[in-house]
């Protein structure tokens, strides 16, 4: 099951998350047909993640490690029920970043 969010309830989102989710390890994969997979940090303690709609950029701030997705298109938690194992966001360019949890999250109420 996926549960699509739209932009403007992105940045209140992200900061209720960060709160549950700062410290836990998380992986982040991109993929698309020109790159294939590939795994830009494997279970690294997240520090925060941001949506800055002046630059229209999603930052994953990890430990020693940041990621920046510029213009996302999509942006989807999946999971099941309450229990939430990934975000996914596909960026202007198609390709698909996955930030996936170690242990699954409670999605709070929007």
């Amino acid at each position: 099951m996926s549960h699509k969010l739209d932009k403007p309830q992105l940045r209140e989102l992200l900061d209720r998350v960060n709160k549950q989710l700062k410290g836990k390890p998380v992986e982040v994969d991109a993929a698309s047909l020109q790159l294939g997979d590939q795994t830009q940090a494997e279970w690294i303690p997240l520090l925060g993640l941001s949506y800055d709609p002046h630059d229209d950029a999603i930052a994953i701030v990890l430990e020693g490690l940041d990621v920046t997705i510029s213009k996302p298109r999509e942006i989807h938690f999946d999971g099941v029920g309450s229990q939430w194992n990934a975000l996914d966001i596909r960026d202007a360019q198609g390709i698909q970043h996955v930030v996936e949890l170690r242990e699954p999250l409670l999605l709070p109420a929007a």
